[in-house]
């Protein structure tokens, strides 16, 4: 399945209408829905349509309001995680209903100091984080500094928001410290996916910043890695592609060639791949809505 959605080489329309037959097979396994997931995602990465994320949404709710959501103590292992994956996406999709729920978790847990299932942490701090409002990122980096289970949670959640205002908030934060150094690599991680303006504001981060950034991170030693995979991973257009060569064109990229190269080979599969599907695309979701 993933070697489907990331070679470019299949027909965009053709992976969706087997996507929906996918959903529909009957699977339990954990590993099927997050790579079924994974093929969403990628899908959406390249494309970026409004009418194949009505889809997904659609596929997603339709699967978790017939497995359900609630954990239970009889559930398999596969039963826990494919509901965690599918609770997570429907979350993410903002379906009405679970989006509901997640939030009412959080306020739950802010307001009466109720638990959170563990499966369903990082969802429901995601949710607080989809919801937009400057009160919920500050909730979210208290939760950070705590230092307690959920902190790591919250500080993928700040990734979440796309608002640009908070998302500076965010990076002043890295600059500063306040996010701890060996924390920022999983808060660049988080925002490089789900977030086409995380994406452009780490970009403006690195090329704006390298000197530091890179003092802080030395570009020999594996950590520095993360950093280049993260701040280069969102993109999906040949502007992008030519953007990000440019710039290291006169760097010294001993430490992470070969993480810079396979971005610049993924961003260059996805705009190739759009070229040469966008109109089939198109033709596929006016066949849907003519039938």
């Amino acid at each position: 399945m993933i070697a489907l959605t990331t070679s470019g080489d299949i027909n965009v329309a053709f992976l969706i209408q087997n996507i929906k037959q996918w959903f529909t097979e009957g699977v339990e396994s954990g590993a099927y829905w997050k790579q079924l997931m994974f093929a969403l995602e990628n899908i959406e990465a390249v494309f970026d349509n409004e009418d194949i994320s009505k889809i997904f949404a659609l596929l997603i709710e339709q699967k978790i309001n017939d497995v359900g959501y609630e954990i239970k103590a009889t559930d398999s292992i596969n039963q826990k995680d494919a509901k965690t994956i599918l609770f997570h996406h429907a979350v993410h999709y903002k379906s009405p209903e679970y989006f509901k729920i997640a939030l009412e978790m959080f306020d739950n847990f802010i307001n009466n100091k109720v638990d959170i299932e563990p499966l369903f942490r990082d969802t429901v701090l995601s949710a607080a984080a989809l919801n937009g409002s400057s009160t919920n990122y500050n909730l979210l980096f208290d939760i950070y500094k705590k230092g307690n289970e959920y902190s790591v949670g919250a500080l993928k959640a700040l990734a979440k928001f796309d608002d640009l205002v908070l998302m500076k908030n965010t990076f002043d934060h890295i600059n500063s410290k306040r996010i701890y150094t060996q924390d920022v690599f999983d808060i660049l991680e988080a925002m490089s996916t789900y977030n086409p303006n995380g994406s452009k504001m780490m970009w403006e981060w690195i090329t704006n910043s390298w000197d530091s950034i890179t003092k802080e991170y030395p570009p020999d030693l594996k950590p520095f890695q993360h950093v280049i995979r993260s701040c280069t991973n969102g993109f999906s257009k040949q502007s992008e592609y030519l953007e990000i060569q440019q710039f290291f064109k006169d760097k010294d990229t001993k430490g992470f060639d070969m993480i810079l190269a396979q971005s610049l080979e993924t961003i260059k599969y996805r705009y190739e791949w759009y070229s040469r599907d966008i109109n089939v695309l198109h033709q596929y979701l006016e066949s849907l809505t003519n039938k």
